[in-house]
């Protein structure tokens, strides 16, 4: 079924990405906006990031955006929690390290997924990065990175039976199971 609002979503640029949570829909465009909407299309607010939007993902009361720094050409995701404990909405950056690398990629993120308790970026540094929540923030799991010797243009994890498939820029797909020794977990 189409939507009434099909092609008049008010941005004034390309979408690159999609993202919904209940009521709501979640529009990136290249110019940084992020466009918060009703499932009717109505504008209820907007984001705006320094950077042209990559990806999106939202889940459990979270959006998590990617985009290119305009300045810098890093991949950076910043978590916005919606549900936050005094009922505002918190951002996150997500870095590997504040004082050496205040990033989350070395170029765009291409690719947000949730696998388990765990948020996978993937980025055009060929990286796919784990990153887990700890109180309200997310942080990297390590500073090891599966590290794919390709861009990354797509992940998916399949819960059923918790393999993650990773997507390329040479036309392949790769499946990976979980690491953990219960197969839990990324």
């Amino acid at each position: 079924q189409e939507l009434a609002f099909s092609g008049q979503v008010p941005l004034q640029t390309d979408i690159r990405g999609l993202a919904s949570l209940g009521e709501q829909i979640f529009v990136g465009g290249a110019n940084g906006l992020v466009q918060i909407l009703t499932l009717q299309g109505q504008p209820q607010g907007s984001m705006q990031e320094p950077g042209m939007i990559t990806a999106l993902k939202a889940v459990e009361g979270w959006i998590f955006v990617g985009f290119t720094g305009a300045q810098t050409g890093m991949g950076h995701v910043k978590a916005y929690n919606l549900n936050s404990k005094d009922g505002t909405t918190k951002t996150y950056d997500l870095v590997r390290n504040p004082q050496t690398f205040p990033a989350a990629h070395e170029r765009g993120v291409t690719s947000i997924c949730i696998a388990g308790d765990a948020l996978l970026t993937g980025g055009l540094d060929g990286q796919v990065r784990s990153w887990r929540l700890q109180g309200e923030v997310w942080q990297p799991t390590d500073e090891a990175a599966l590290i794919l010797g390709s861009e990354v243009t797509a992940l998916l994890f399949d819960a059923a039976t918790r393999c993650m498939y990773i997507g390329s820029s040479v036309g392949e797909v790769k499946m990976l199971r979980p690491p953990e020794k219960d197969g839990t977990t990324w």
